[in-house]
């Protein structure tokens, strides 16, 4: 059977037993990367590089905007988990344990060496996956380093820009702007 996606065939992507094809997936179109948000349009895929790197081969997609969750899990970083319950203030004790959290991520964020995910990001390049954007917020909380941290990561992923939901306080709007403009990257 052939598989489609926005107009783009999708056979010779899977073999006829509807296993991986030995050719890589090539979703350029007249020069533009034809991709998926990770994990976000990937719903009901394992929260995994390998896993996510099959479901797109599987639909024949060779680029993507990635988030950075599934790298940082990938690479070990402690979790920081859900804020809470829609419009549920937080106990003082989960405020607390968010804050260490927090804390925890942002210390192993700038400890990290760059080179683990130019190692983890091979899973997707050579089976033909180049993400083209990464996404991760920034926020007004965050280090400096941090800030770093999201730039340099895009860099060794090898993407083009960085993304992020953006804040309406144009404080950070500046910020992002500045280290966009620090690490020559598109926002």
């Amino acid at each position: 059977s052939q598989w489609a996606i926005s107009g783009l065939s999708l056979a010779g992507v899977l073999s006829p037993s509807g296993s991986f094809a030995q050719t890589k997936p090539n979703s350029i179109v007249a020069g533009i990367p034809v991709g998926v948000m990770v994990p976000n349009s990937l719903q009901g895929v394992p929260n995994d590089l390998t896993a996510y790197r099959d479901a797109m081969l599987k639909i024949g997609l060779s680029a993507c905007e990635t988030h950075e969750g599934p790298w940082e899990k990938a690479l070990g970083a402690p979790s920081v988990g859900p804020p809470g319950a829609a419009n549920a203030p937080l106990t003082p004790i989960q405020q607390q344990d968010r804050r260490a959290a927090v804390t925890a991520l942002a210390n192993w964020r700038r400890a990290v060496p760059m080179s683990r995910f130019s190692e983890a990001r091979k899973i997707w390049i050579d089976a033909g996956i180049q993400p083209y954007a990464f996404k991760i917020p920034i926020t007004l909380e965050m280090s400096d380093a941090e800030c770093d941290y999201a730039f340099n990561v895009a860099r060794a992923l090898g993407v083009t820009h960085l993304t992020m939901e953006m804040d309406d306080n144009p404080k950070v709007t500046q910020r992002v702007g500045d280290f966009g403009r620090k690490h020559n990257m598109k926002v």
